[in-house]
């Protein structure tokens, strides 16, 4: 046993380095494939804005839209997702620790939680009315994608039947329907921003589905 030991341990030390090693990896290209030009980017924006008189050209403005994505609308998704790619090995330990009914729980206690973020700070005398470039705001979505892609051969098997693209796409409807009355006027005592998550949630799903089925379509 002892034998056995001193043989699997190096070994078993020297994989968990290798991992790390990979997880730095992925996440050094992330950085240079995904950031660095991001912040080209900005900067060239920051320019094209400055000769036209839109932004006042002081570094603390510009290093303010650098880290909030807000000197263009499609930045801000680059900021989320850096976020995401950052905590790759605590994505990756929770796959192997974490259920997922309780991941999924969690994400989802986190996402009404942040949907009273600015509120709360707000009643400590902190004005940050910037909740939605947390990572946190959109932690349920990146969860059941992890999970998804776990469990990927039992997902797909899932959608690929009548019933559950049917499921979906009813859900789907009524989320739509009743996102129109609210808009249109009507009072339905609901908050849309809940009904908003439901459909998007099942909005990916039925769109995986149906390409799915047409993977999987004759001729």
């Amino acid at each position: 046993e002892a034998f056995a030991l001193k043989f699997v341990a190096p070994h078993h030390h020297q994989l968990h380095r290798s991992l790390a090693v990979l997880e730095f990896r992925y996440m050094l290209q992330r950085v240079q494939k995904i950031y660095l030009p991001y912040v080209l980017w900005v900067v060239i924006y920051y320019l094209c804005f400055l000769r036209i008189g839109y932004v006042r050209g002081e570094p603390q403005e510009f290093f303010s839209y650098l880290l909030l994505g807000n000197l263009s609308s499609p930045f801000y998704y680059i900021v989320i997702v850096m976020q995401f790619y950052l905590l790759m090995p605590l994505w990756l330990w929770a796959l192997k620790h974490i259920p997922a009914y309780l991941a999924f729980g969690v994400g989802l206690l986190t996402f009404f939680f942040m949907q009273q973020f600015s509120y709360i700070l707000s009643l400590g005398g902190i004005d940050f009315p910037y909740s939605d470039r947390v990572f946190l705001t959109y932690l349920l979505f990146w969860v059941a994608g992890l999970y998804v892609g776990k469990h990927y051969d039992l997902v797909a098997a899932s959608l690929s039947g009548v019933l559950g693209q049917a499921v979906c796409g009813v859900v789907v409807l009524v989320c739509a329907g009743l996102a129109y009355l609210q808009y249109s006027g009507h009072s339905l005592g609901l908050n849309l921003n809940d009904v908003k998550l439901v459909a998007d949630l099942l909005s990916i799903a039925l769109v995986h589905a149906v390409c799915l089925r047409l993977a999987h379509a004759p001729g």
